[in-house]
């Protein structure tokens, strides 16, 4: 196996129990920073304000009303700017924030002060946090929103759950308004058991995607994504999971219109609970599953694609601290680690959300009890840019399975690499095959002067000669051979390149051995086995035998059955192919003939050229011959004589082999000797000009020493316009 990834991979598919963090050091956290009063108070939702600062919305038990949202603006410091309450005389929890087109905020949670006891709550502020409107949606029983986002007709979704409404004991419950707050339409998704909406994102299409977990489907408890049209109709909803409970949290749109989606999962990895990430496509339809996390508690809460294709997630950790931390990973597009990390104190602490900064950084939110009032509060911490490529010279960048030399950088950046197994440019060179498969492309945010040294690491068990691999580097129009040297003891091929792009290792490629078998005889209209079984692969297997019959038709297997209903001569293909690509090919003979035909006959001469006989190609004179071939009891018959002095040929036929008439040539094969003696074979092609409206009438033939018309003919004429005589095709 080549691998080229950044970081180890998490859990390489679900239920395998691998768990691994990265092997990159992560970026700096900047600053933390605790919010809050005397009592109780966490974050649930954050993001970064127009004006670079940070807008954070929580929960607070601080405000003496028993429970209240709590919005807090903060600078690109994380020093307060100003921190509002909201909320009645009973408890409520903001769970949500979205910035608004008008520069201020849209808040949504949960209200006991309000409405039946248990409502969606829902804020829309200013800049200032000053309440502009507030509204209440739901029924009799209980309600609790859980996000919140701006729409692009300038209205409001929010989602969360109900009791209220729909078919089950809780139900997803979807709230459409307009720029004020009123609603447009709700809609109820679920059915007879529990269903929860954590996360709601407006998709491309105008309509909304929305995660949660539901026991009404799946296995007791599994991830639910459901997808809305504008109007809030259900066009689909899936469930994903194992035998456990699993539960997501959030969910966004990704670039290439699919879906991500983070929860916890108890079904796999390797601890009590850890991050499940699902990677779904437009259909809701799983691409890839991947688990991280250690041997404790791991809970993904929060995951945002970032701007560079890959993903960032949040949650909280028991394994990888001994009271609890936040826990930061980030993945490339395919879901595997490039680094993860902790953020806290010495004592329990937690990342609820988090949102990539302009800076190319994270700010993540949520509560901690390392610092500030003994009883918790809100937590911020900025966590920077990562760069593994700092300024200097001769800079190495160790990636997991590759390393990098940079002779001098002038300015710091991200170097990364990643894998595909698609040709990014144009062929690879034809005598060596790319390992596995696999493409790398290395890319580098750094500004670095001079020639690069790339080494790519492979797995040894995989070639079959390691002093013979060769590091290959496309630069626009080819792939070029970059080489410098290999190491088999740390198993990297070295080379260098004047600047960055796609690489690959090739080893020179073993070919198959491909073999059609025949030469193949066979009559119109029957069936025919050709047969490849005597292709063989000296160093590896073969995977798949293609044939192509040569009258545009096709077949695929070792041995193959084709019937042909013209006759002719057909030049029969087989390619086979092997477990890494590599192709061969062997061309064999079909003669398929008609007794019903017709015959032919013919004599005369033509002057033999220079070139015909192999062992004196100087000679050249005259030649005769005469023929007389026909079907007689559906078997080929007749006989050939032909003379040719000056290169003391006198070949007389002993059998006729096979016969194809087919106005207006003739083609036949036997077997003959020559001036009495030994054993040749002859192969005539005989046209008559009669038939092609009174041109000249050729002859052709080829004689061989043996049986093997593969061999070089000791005699050939081709083509040859008779000086007398004639040929006739007769047509039954």
């Amino acid at each position: 196996m080549v691998s080229f990834i950044l970081a180890v991979t998490a859990s390489a598919g679900l239920g395998t129990g691998l768990m691994v963090t990265a092997s990159n050091p992560p970026p700096d956290t900047e600053w933390e920073t605790a919010i809050g009063g005397s009592y109780f108070d966490y974050a649930d939702a954050v993001q970064q304000a127009t004006d670079g600062g940070y807008i954070v919305v929580g929960t607070t038990y601080s405000s003496g009303n028993g429970g209240d949202f709590y919005v807090v603006k903060a600078d690109a410091s994380g020093n307060v700017e100003w921190e509002k309450t909201l909320g009645g005389s009973e408890i409520e929890s903001g769970r949500a924030v979205d910035k608004t087109a008008d520069g201020g905020y849209i808040i949504a949670g949960k209200t006991a002060s309000y409405g039946t006891g248990g409502d969606f709550y829902v804020v829309k502020t200013d800049a200032s946090g000053n309440v502009e409107w507030e509204k209440i949606f739901g029924g009799s029983s209980y309600e609790e929103a859980f996000a919140v986002q701006q729409t692009a007709d300038g209205g409001y979704i929010i989602a969360g759950d109900t009791d209220s409404y729909g078919a089950g004991r809780t139900d997803v419950y979807l709230v459409k308004t307009d720029a004020s707050g009123n609603v447009t339409w709700d809609s109820v998704f679920g059915a007879s058991g529990f269903d929860h909406g954590y996360a709601v994102d407006q998709t491309t299409d105008g309509g909304y995607i929305i995660a949660g977990t539901t026991t009404s489907y799946g296995a007791g408890g599994d991830f639910y994504l459901v997808k809305a049209d504008a109007s809030g109709n259900l066009t689909w909803d899936v469930a994903f999971g194992g035998s456990e409970f699993d539960c997501a949290f959030d969910v966004t749109q990704t670039t290439d219109g699919g879906y991500i989606l983070v929860g916890e999962t108890l079904s796999f990895g390797a601890g009590s609970y850890d991050f499940y990430v699902v990677k779904a496509d437009a259909s809701g339809n799983a691409e890839w599953e991947k688990t991280f996390g250690g041997s404790d508690w791991d809970d993904g809460l929060s995951i945002e694609q970032t701007t560079d294709g890959g993903y960032i997630i949040a949650g909280n950790s028991g394994s990888f601290s001994v009271n609890g931390d936040g826990y930061l990973v980030k993945t490339d597009a395919s879901g595997n680690i490039e680094w993860d990390k902790t953020v806290g104190g010495s004592d329990y602490d937690c990342v609820h959300a988090l949102k990539q900064t302009a800076d190319g950084g994270y700010i993540v939110a949520g509560e901690t009890y390392s610092y500030g009032a003994i009883g918790g509060d809100v937590f911020l911490a900025k966590v920077s840019a990562w760069t593994n490529t700092p300024v200097g010279s001769n800079v190495t960048v160790s990636l997991e399975s590759s390393t990098i030399t940079f002779p001098d950088v002038s300015e710091s950046g991200t170097t990364t690499a990643t894998t595909s197994t698609e040709n990014p440019g144009g062929p690879t060179p034809s005598d060596y095959y790319v390992i596995e498969g696999n493409f790398v492309e290395i890319t580098t945010t750094a500004n670095y002067t001079g020639p690069v040294t790339v080494g790519l690491r492979y797995d040894e068990s995989q070639v079959s000669d390691e002093e013979s691999l060769r590091l290959f580097h496309w630069n626009g129009s080819e792939w070029e051979d970059v080489t410098t040297s290999v190491d088999t003891v740390e198993n990297i091929v070295y080379g260098q390149v004047a600047s960055l792009s796609w690489f690959f290792i090739g080893e020179p490629a073993v070919a198959p051995v491909a073999d059609a078998g025949g030469p193949y005889l066979v009559q119109v209209g029957y069936s025919l086995d050709l047969d490849g079984s005597a292709s063989y692969h000296p160093d590896g297997t073969i995977v798949s035998y293609d044939w192509s019959f040569g009258d545009n038709t096709t077949g695929t297997n070792v041995t193959v059955s084709h019937t042909y209903t013209a006759v002719n001569i057909y030049n029969v293909d087989l390619t086979v192919t092997d477990n890494r690509g590599v192709q061969d090919s062997d061309t064999t003979m079909v003669v398929a003939y008609d007794p019903e035909s017709g015959s032919a006959t013919g004599g005369g001469w033509f002057w033999s050229a220079q070139g015909n006989l192999k062992q004196d190609p100087e000679s050249e004179g005259k030649a005769t011959f005469g023929f007389v071939v026909k079907y007689k009891q559906e078997a080929a018959a007749g006989n050939l004589e032909f003379q040719y002095h000056v290169g003391d040929i006198n070949l007389k036929s002993t059998d006729i082999t096979w016969l194809v008439v087919s106005s207006p040539n003739a083609n036949f094969q036997g077997e003959a000797t020559i001036n009495g003696e030994g054993l040749y074979t002859f192969r005539v092609l005989a046209k008559d000009g009669d038939k092609t409206g009174g041109q000249p009438d050729e002859f052709t033939i080829k004689i061989w020493q043996g049986t093997d018309t593969e061999a070089d003919p000791i005699y050939q004429a081709l083509n040859a316009q008779l000086g007398g005589g004639n040929i006739i095709i007769h047509d039954n």
